[in-house]
């Protein structure tokens, strides 16, 4: 049986050492879905100083913020711009 795209997440997540995701969130946060997914994958191998995400509204480039089970937040401003 053939691996699903979650797996290849995962599979691509433990593969790398760094991350540059691209969606259609909200500034830090990636949109939810197989972006997120990787990106969780990898935040628990791998610091998530070592994860940016790109904000396809904004265009600007952001240190990753994974949203917490509970709400909480963290710093949301550009780490790199035009």
């Amino acid at each position: 049986m053939g691996k699903g795209f979650f797996d290849r997440n995962a599979d691509v997540a433990n593969a790398s050492d760094y991350v540059l995701a691209s969606t259609f969130g909200n500034r830090a946060i990636p949109k939810d879905g197989g972006s997120l997914n990787t990106l969780r994958h990898f935040v628990k191998r791998k610091p998530v100083e070592n994860a940016w995400h790109l904000d396809l509204h904004t265009k600007d480039v952001y240190q990753l913020i994974i949203p917490r089970a509970d709400g909480g937040k963290g710093v949301d401003k550009p780490f790199l711009t035009d």
